[in-house]
C-alpha cells in the first residue's frame, strides 16, 4: 500500500525590491567601525587588542581611562590594520559619508549604526524564517477577517487571531482558551534564508510625512543603518534562498492525539500565495496614494516603479511580501481593526524612507518545487 504523502517541500527565494533592514539588536558605536577609502569596516576589536604590543595596550588603556571618545576613535584609526581586524565590509552612500566626516570629531555625536542581522560563523546577512512566516500569517489572517466580515474588534488582536485560525477551545467553565498546538501555522516550517547574491550598504533612514500645510517633509532624527540593497541605483538586489515545508495532511499520530483531529485547519499554499498578493499589493497601492504620489519627484517615480514590479508578480508560485523594520504598521496588522499602541495615540501619518527616496521592506517570494 502506498504511503500517504503528508508534506510538500519547496525551495524558496526572496528577491528584494526595495531596501531591507532586519536588525540584529546591536547598535554600533563609532569606535566599533571604521570608514576607509569610502568603505565601512566592522572592526574585530578583540582581534585588534590581542595583536597589540604591551606598549600599545598601555596607550589604549590610557585612551579608555580618559573617557575621551574622540581620542579613542583616533587611537583605533591610527593603529588598527582594518583589513586584518574586521569581520566584514560594506559600501556606504555618499550622504552617509558626508554625515560621518562632518560629525566624526564631535564628542557628543555617537554616529550609531543599526547593524543588520548576520550569522555568527561567516558573518553573512540572512533572512530569519520567522520574519517571512509572520508576513505570510498577516496576509492570511486579513483574508479570513475579510471573508467573515469582521470590521471591529474590542478585545486584544491576538484573541481575534486565535478565533480566525481556530486554535482556541472552551474550558469547563465556558471560557475560550488558546491552544497553541492547534495553530495551523505550526504545520508550516520555514528555514532561515541565506543570502546568495546582493550587497549590504550603510545608509540613512529618514522619517517623513506631510506638515500642516500639506507639504511633504523629512523630520526627526536621522537614523543610520546597515540595509540590504533592493537594486537601487544600479546595485545588485539581495536574494535569499531557503526551504519551506507545508503539511498537507495529518499524520496518524496527529489524528489519534486525544482521539480527535488536533488541527482544525490546514492552509494550502496556493491560498497563502493568493492572500499575500491581495493584501500586500493593496497596501502598496494605498501607501503610494496616501504618501508618495503626493510627494512627487523621485519619491513618486520610485514608488511607481515598485507598483509596476508588483503587478508583474502574477504566477501561481510567486507573491509580494513585506518584511523587516520600517515597513509601516499597516503591513503588520489587520485592516479595519488595527489599533497599535503608541505614546501619542497617533499612527500611520509618517513613513521611513531610505536615502530620502526608498520605501523599506518590499520583496518577491517565489517557491520552487524540490
Amino acid at each position: 500500500m502506498k504511503a500517504q504523502k503528508i508534506m510538500d517541500s519547496y525551495k524558496y527565494s526572496v528577491e528584494l525590491l526595495s531596501p531591507l533592514l532586519i536588525c540584529s539588536g546591536t547598535e554600533l558605536t563609532a569606535h566599533e567601525y571604521l570608514i576607509s577609502n569610502d568603505v565601512f569596516y566592522r572592526l574585530n576589536l578583540d582581534s585588534f587588542i590581542a595583536s597589540l604590543s604591551s606598549e600599545k595596550r598601555i596607550e589604549l588603556e590610557k585612551a579608555l581611562d580618559s573617557n575621551d571618545i574622540i581620542r579613542l576613535r583616533k587611537y583605533i584609526k591610527e593603529n588598527i590594520r582594518h583589513l586584518e581586524h574586521s569581520f566584514y565590509s560594506s559600501p556606504v552612500t555618499k550622504d552617509f559619508l558626508a554625515e560621518y566626516f562632518g560629525k566624526e570629531d564631535r564628542p557628543y555625536n555617537q554616529l550609531l549604526i543599526m547593524e543588520c542581522i548576520r550569522d555568527s560563523v561567516k558573518f553573512q546577512p540572512y533572512l530569519p524564517g520567522s520574519s517571512l512566516k509572520g508576513s505570510l500569517r498577516t496576509a492570511v489572517l486579513d483574508s479570513i477577517r475579510e471573508a467573515q466580515g469582521i470590521v471591529s474588534w474590542r478585545f486584544p488582536e491576538r484573541e481575534l487571531e486565535e478565533s480566525l485560525l481556530e486554535f482556541q477551545e472552551k474550558n469547563k467553565w465556558g471560557e475560550w482558551k488558546k491552544i497553541m498546538g492547534k495553530d495551523p501555522f505550526r504545520l508550516i516550517s520555514i528555514t532561515d534564508g541565506h543570502m546568495v547574491s546582493g550587497t549590504s550598504l550603510i545608509a540613512e533612514v529618514f522619517n517623513s510625512g506631510f506638515d500642516r500645510s500639506g507639504i511633504f517633509r523629512f523630520h526627526g532624527m536621522q537614523m543610520f543603518a546597515e540595509v540590504l540593497s533592493g537594486g537601487e541605483e544600479g546595485r545588485e538586489a539581495a536574494r535569499f534562498e531557503g526551504q519551506m515545508r507545508f503539511q498537507t495532511a495529518l499524520s496518524q499520530s496527529q489524528i489519534k492525539r486525544e482521539n480527535r483531529n488536533y488541527f482544525n485547519t490546514i492552509i494550502p499554499i496556493d491560498l497563502i500565495i493568493k492572500n499575500c498578493n491581495t493584501f500586500y499589493k493593496a497596501e502598496m497601492e494605498r501607501e503610494h496614494s496616501k504618501f508618495y504620489e503626493k510627494a512627487g519627484g523621485n519619491i513618486a517615480a520610485y514608488s511607481e516603479s515598485l507598483l509596476a514590479e508588483a503587478q508583474r508578480i502574477n504566477s501561481q508560485n510567486s507573491c509580494l511580501v513585506r518584511i523587516g523594520r520600517y515597513c509601516g504598521v499597516e503591513s503588520h496588522t489587520l485592516n479595519k481593526i488595527r489599533n497599535p499602541k503608541t505614546k501619542t495615540g497617533k499612527w500611520g501619518n509618517t513613513r521611513n524612507l531610505c536615502d530620502k527616496r526608498y520605501p523599506m521592506g518590499w520583496a518577491k517570494l517565489t517557491l520552487h518545487g524540490e
